[in-house]
């Protein structure tokens, strides 16, 4: 019943400027919410009830995350229902997201960082160490997702100017970004001992283009070089905390708008996500504040 408007569903998704993998996902669990209402009986979408949209989101235990997921989907489609009058009231629109305690975001101290760094340039010799090395320092310095490091090639790089062409999540085209020298530096000299001149920047071992996964197992293999060290601190490293790390920092040095920008974000909100109040900068700060007097 539900599949007949998914094209029409899809192509207003495409007209609100989502994502692609969003509309992949708003287009499975309206499928799910077809599966779902199969025994019910319903002869035509104008038939569902409210009942059976709230029976689908809770249905099979489902996680608080997915629950949430499967209300944002059904009220982008009812929504869409209405506006081109295939029901006469959207009654998903009372539909509400369970609220899901934020978990903290660590990230990572310069003093940090500088053990990561120190732990990638240790490897750097071998092809894959200097590679591992500039992915890492991409993500930790200029703030890039995995998925769009992974998605650079070789002509997307400046090395004269010392930039990079992007493909951000959620954005449409490519956007120019400056990268530290340092960064530039590590990159050039990977182009030069990988021997590629054009195509995927970085490469896996078949010499194809590495993917989000063959960045995952590479933070995994660093993890468990920094804790046999005795790093407590790795034990929390995962790619995603990198893109946290940058974003203090350039927020430090640069400012929100600047990072706001270095992030490839449209809405502010998603920035103040990624920065974090840095022990250091607190410290700094209270040292200046007007009640604090060394000589007491």
């Amino acid at each position: 019943m539900l599949n007949f408007f998914l094209d029409g569903y899809l192509n207003y998704c495409n007209m609100l400027g989502l994502a692609k993998n969003s509309n992949k996902e708003l287009a499975r669990y309206i499928k799910q919410l077809n599966l779902f209402l199969k025994n019910s009986k319903l002869a035509s979408v104008g038939q569902i009830q409210y009942k059976h949209l709230f029976n689908f989101a809770v249905s099979d235990d489902a996680a608080p995350t997915t629950i949430k997921a499967r209300i944002w989907a059904l009220k982008k489609f009812f929504c869409f229902l209405e506006l081109h009058g295939h029901i006469k009231d959207n009654i998903a629109i009372n539909l509400s997201p369970p609220k899901i305690p934020k978990k903290e975001t660590r990230f990572l101290t310069e003093a940090e960082l500088k053990v990561v760094f120190t732990a990638l340039a240790e490897n750097s010799h071998s092809a894959n160490g200097l590679r591992d090395f500039a992915i890492i320092s991409l993500m930790a310095i200029v703030g890039l997702r995995k998925s769009t490091a992974v998605a650079l090639n070789v002509e997307d790089f400046d090395a004269q100017n010392h930039i990079l062409t992007v493909q951000e999540k959620g954005l449409y085209g490519k956007r120019p970004i400056s990268v530290p020298s340092a960064v530039s530096g590590l990159i050039n000299e990977h182009i030069y001992r990988s021997g590629i001149n054009e195509g995927p920047l970085f490469l896996n071992q078949k010499r194809q283009r590495l993917r989000p996964a063959g960045v995952n197992k590479i933070v995994n293999l660093l993890k468990e070089r920094l804790i046999e060290k005795g790093h407590s601190f790795a034990e929390t490293l995962h790619p995603h905390i990198f893109r946290h790390s940058a974003g203090t920092q350039l927020n430090e040095v640069a400012g929100f708008t600047v990072t706001k920008e270095m992030l490839g974000h449209r809405n502010g909100q998603n920035t103040r996500k990624y920065i974090h109040l840095s022990p250091t900068s607190y410290g700094k700060y209270m040292m200046r504040h007007p009640y604090f007097d060394k000589a007491r």
